[in-house]
């Protein structure tokens, strides 16, 4: 009975994440080490899966815990992300605060008038400044695109950007109301998408999400920018009314943080509504750690707070 019973558990483990992200899921290792990696990784995996498909009525719930100390107050917030060692980042428009995985204060990354942040490999961070992106320790780059006969137009206005798997780094131009692609380097490449975008995020496929300024909906797209779907601005069970930031998790659920609406909308992989998780009073900013655990930035308490 007792073999029985765990073959079966087993097989509906892997259902549910076939179902979850909608590619069949192997087996799990029967040989990870208890405290591995890939223990951990598996943890992590199964946890996102049963707090959206298995405790989905209430999927998050507001904690305790907020980064930084008691008296930690943050203003004029660009952007907030969690690095693949688990630093939590905080963009201001007068630098970078970086806090380690527990939370606690570890440094500020000076800048000046900054505009986004994004991280690109190993952990490293990059702080944009009208046309300039300046990574941590190393010379700033200006972004211009090439004109036939006249001298390179600098993108001014960058809102977002993120770095692909592949080094490439994609750029929201805001006054082109186009998003391009340039080379590790930061050398134009192309256009890669015609959407005004507000927020970028990308999942483990380099699938990249954009939150259209115009129209308010998602338009996700592969790493060659070619359309995978949309998210329109209204659906069965929701409608935005600001997404102010977007993130995707291990596993491929996208999550839009609702600034109007005060509340994180979570999409499958296949961009159906799953959970609406309402998030404080004035949200501004949104990351989602390897565990799924939400991190938003909430203006009214000028804090970070942790939903899980």
């Amino acid at each position: 009975m007792g073999r029985t019973r765990r073959s079966r558990d087993s097989r509906c483990a892997r259902c549910l994440r076939s179902r979850a992200t909608g590619v069949s899921a192997p087996a799990a290792d029967s040989t990870a080490v208890p405290g591995s990696r890939e223990a951990g990784t598996a943890l992590a995996y199964n946890t996102i899966l049963y707090r959206l498909y298995l405790r989905a009525k209430t999927p998050f719930s507001a904690t305790a815990h907020f980064v930084g100390s008691e008296a930690s107050k943050f203003k004029d917030v660009i952007g907030l992300k969690i690095d693949d060692s688990g630093r939590i980042l905080l963009g201001q428009k007068q630098g970078v605060a970086v806090f380690d995985e527990k939370g606690a204060f570890a440094r500020t990354i000076p800048a000046a008038d900054a505009s986004a942040f994004f991280i690109e490999p190993p952990n490293r961070v990059v702080i944009v400044r009208k046309d300039n992106l300046i990574p941590d320790g190393a010379p700033a780059v200006a972004v211009a695109i090439p004109q036939i006969g006249r001298l390179p137009k600098p993108v001014e206005e960058i809102p977002a950007a993120l770095t692909l798997s592949t080094g490439e780094k994609l750029i929201a131009d805001h006054n082109g109301k186009t998003v391009i692609r340039l080379t590790p380097a930061g050398k134009f490449v192309a256009n890669f998408a015609t959407v005004d975008a507000e927020r970028l995020a990308r999942n483990s496929m380099d699938d990249v999400a954009m939150s259209d300024r115009d129209s308010k909906a998602i338009v996700i797209v592969d790493r060659e920018g070619k359309t995978l779907g949309r998210i329109s601005a209204s659906g069965p069970g929701y409608q935005f009314g600001d997404p102010a930031d977007l993130a995707f998790d291990a596993l491929g659920h996208l999550y839009v943080l609702d600034g109007n609406k005060a509340a994180v909308f979570v999409f499958s992989p296949r961009n159906r509504l799953i959970a609406t998780v309402p998030v404080g009073k004035r949200p501004r900013a949104l990351a989602v750690d390897n565990a799924g655990r939400l991190y938003v930035y909430d203006e009214s308490l000028q804090r970070i707070q942790v939903f899980q």
